[in-house]
């Protein structure tokens, strides 16, 4: 399915959509299902469907750096920034220090809240 979501043709995405959805029907518990279902459903611009499998990701892993940038890019398209905000502020704040490749990652998500909070009136904050 994977593979299916690098082809930029609506049909691979499309078969992608249907073999994730199965699959994650299977294994409700597992977190790569529902973040490639998430990101497969963003292909298509199904954003409701989108944020629906990233929840479900971010359920199964609350602190998983990729879900949560996934899911506040999903809230900055379509400007929502005070929930951009609620789901990176409390992630950013009780996180561990990152290490390794995570540091990028976490650095990014800074980058994004400290953006949302911008877009608020709250410049003191994102400093």
């Amino acid at each position: 399915a994977q593979a299916l979501l690098n082809i930029d043709d609506d049909a691979g995405v499309e078969k992608a959509v249907a073999l994730l959805t199965e699959f994650v029907a299977a294994n409700p518990k597992d977190l790569t299902g529902h973040t490639l279902l998430a990101r497969a459903h963003l292909q298509r611009g199904a954003n409701a469907d989108a944020e629906r499998a990233a929840k479900a990701a971010l359920a199964l892993e609350p602190s998983s750096l990729q879900v949560l940038g996934l899911l506040a890019g999903i809230y900055r398209d379509r400007y929502d920034y005070a929930a951009v905000v609620a789901v990176l502020a409390p992630a950013t704040r009780d996180a561990a220090a990152p290490s390794g490749a995570r540091v990028g990652e976490f650095v990014r998500l800074l980058a994004e809240l400290g953006g949302a909070q911008q877009q608020l009136g709250d410049a003191a904050a994102a400093v």
